[in-house]
């Protein structure tokens, strides 16, 4: 039944995900804020939602670690602020439908670090899988026309918040259990909310004025906070990585179908309302969220 969560999370990342370009790129009528303004609130509300564990720390298992360890928390807050930093980047400056599908390969950026670590041994069907991921980030890549060095970059910054969020789950899964979710949670958030307080000079606060702008900014944030909530909480909360990132790889196809409803109703530097060009792209989030499946359900084939 804890599967239900992802699945429900990775509509909400595809919303959130809309959300932030509405607030970050510019249109005719005004501009857009800066990465730092989304990431700055948004890790404020983060902050601030999970520190409604801390009163059921006690209920939720695990012990308070010595002060020698709060590097583990401090870890994951500088793998999840870097992997948030890197999302939006992706978004501001690309295509939703390129950038979302990409994020889907942190499931197998997981399997890898989970067996580097010694607790799985690949076999043949993940290297299948490799090769399938490949095709489908070249497919996701092909515009038909307009600016593929601006694509390529967007698969760049994907793929770089799709490691250190793949970090974040891992190292998540093996310390949650001696602290606690009551605990590490809070504290790892409290340090996300600390790590971001250098950005204030870079928050657009005169662009805040506009109410247009704020509502986006502030609808983001929410719909940030609430798919954090949700995967983090589980992952903490039951393990299982592997499976819950295979349900959550799901946003990228959720994202392609409906950047291919709405079509040119977003703004978009790659030819997003192009019938072709998304068709293909769905093909690629199709082989890559088979890839990811693969790569889980048969890890050891």
């Amino acid at each position: 039944m804890h599967l239900i969560i992802p699945l429900l999370a990775s509509f909400v990342f595809v919303a959130s995900l809309f959300c932030v370009q509405r607030a970050t790129k510019p249109s005719a009528d005004r501009k857009g804020v800066g990465a730092f303004t989304v990431l700055f609130f948004s890790n404020q509300t983060l902050a601030l939602a999970f520190s409604f564990f801390w009163p059921f720390r006690e209920r939720l298992g695990g012990s308070m670690q010595p002060f020698s360890m709060l590097w583990q928390p401090l870890a994951l807050a500088i793998f999840f602020v870097l992997g948030l930093l890197f999302t939006f980047a992706a978004v501001r400056h690309g295509d939703i439908s390129v950038a979302t599908p990409v994020f889907g390969l942190k499931i197998f950026m997981v399997v890898l670090l989970l067996w580097m670590l010694g607790s799985e041994n690949p076999g043949v069907s993940i290297w299948v899988a490799a090769a399938m991921a490949a095709v489908g980030v070249g497919l996701i890549q092909w515009t038909g026309q307009g600016r593929p060095r601006h694509v390529f970059v967007t698969i760049v910054l994907a793929l770089l918040a799709s490691l250190f969020y793949a970090h974040f789950d891992v190292l998540i899964q093996g310390w949650a259990p001696s602290w606690g979710v009551g605990r590490i949670l809070p504290i790892s958030f409290w340090f996300v909310s600390i790590i971001s307080l250098p950005m204030i000079p870079w928050v657009d606060w005169s662009r805040l004025k506009e109410s247009d702008i704020l509502y986006w900014v502030a609808l983001t944030s929410f719909l940030t906070m609430l798919q954090a909530f949700m995967i983090v909480g589980a992952l903490a909360y039951f393990g299982d990585a592997a499976r819950i990132n295979i349900v959550f790889a799901t946003r990228g196809m959720w994202a392609v179908v409906l950047a291919w409803a709405i079509g040119r109703s977003i703004p978009s530097n790659n030819s997003e309302g192009n019938e072709t060009t998304l068709r293909v792209r769905f093909l690629g989030a199709s082989l890559l969220t088979v890839a990811v499946v693969i790569a889980i359900a048969f890890p050891g084939k």
